[in-house]
């Protein structure tokens, strides 16, 4: 899981920086992951900016200090605020902490394998 402002260049260290220790290495990034799985806007922070995924929508990347993380959230009336440990929060801003419950659901959602779909009958 990485976070969604990374460079492609720094997705790509880690991504193969794992892949040294395992070959079966799935790498997400959090905003879109989040969206797709609870189909809702997700509003990722960072120390510096802020990044604003709806589902089925291009990413956004936005300076922190341009921006009003408030105005963004309720451009969306209902978005999931993904604030990581130690990113300062939105001050005047209710949230439900749900720790990591969010993200291993969307996770789990991700990886699941496919049903399948079995016939009976006659060959």
């Amino acid at each position: 899981m990485l976070p969604s402002w990374w460079s492609a260049a720094a997705a790509a260290i880690v991504t193969a920086a794992a892949r040294e220790v395992s070959g079966d290495v799935v790498v997400f990034r959090r905003a879109l992951l989040l969206a797709t799985a609870h189909d809702v806007a997700v509003v990722e922070l960072a120390d510096d900016l802020v990044v604003v995924q709806a589902p089925d929508a291009t990413m956004r990347v936005v300076e922190r200090e341009k921006t009003t993380v408030t105005g963004i959230v309720d451009e969306f009336g209902t978005a999931l605020l993904d604030v990581p440990a130690g990113v300062r929060p939105v001050p005047d801003r209710r949230c439900d902490r749900s720790g990591r419950r969010h993200i291993v659901s969307a996770v789990a959602a991700a990886t699941a394998p496919s049903p399948r779909r079995w016939r009976v009958g006659p060959q």
